[in-house]
């Protein structure tokens, strides 16, 4: 396994309520981001980000994360490439082959990653058809944020 350690160059960011820039460092926190294999190795982003403070008084929020839209989503374990590779594999192999595929490329990705991915990928709004056996029996069949199975 590759791992890599990164963080943000940025003195500061912008407060996502109120605009404002801030520098004021209130914490640190690491990430860890599984990208697409490097060399037939699993790859994992070790990525630190900072949480802000927002000084005005007037705004809701005291602090916030600094953002990496480009590398993935807020709160995602898997970066934004990864997910569109999921994307294409889930949707014309079929879950369990597109899955088999993905583990042989050297991958550790769960059934249920691939089969989220592709159901967020959709751009029909078909997306009830993600989960469909728990769906049926009457139960929330999803809990990722992307999947509009809920």
């Amino acid at each position: 396994m590759v791992e890599v350690a990164a963080r943000g160059r940025a003195a500061g960011a912008k407060c996502p309520d109120c605009g404002r820039f801030s520098d004021r460092v209130h914490d640190r926190y690491e990430r860890r981001l599984k990208d697409l294999p490097l060399a037939e190795q699993r790859f994992v982003i070790r990525l630190e980000i900072r949480r802000f403070i927002c000084g005005p008084a007037d705004c809701p929020r005291r602090t916030f994360a600094e953002p990496f839209s480009r590398l993935a989503a807020p709160y995602a374990r898997f970066t934004n490439r990864l997910n569109r590779a999921l994307e294409r594999v889930g949707r014309p192999a079929g879950l369990r082959r597109g899955t088999d595929d993905l583990v042989t490329q050297g991958h550790d990705i769960a059934r249920s990653a691939v089969q989220h991915a592709a159901c967020a990928g959709r751009r029909d709004g078909a997306n009830v058809a993600c989960c469909g056996t728990r769906a049926a029996r009457g139960r929330p069949s999803c809990r990722s944020t992307a999947c509009g199975a809920r």
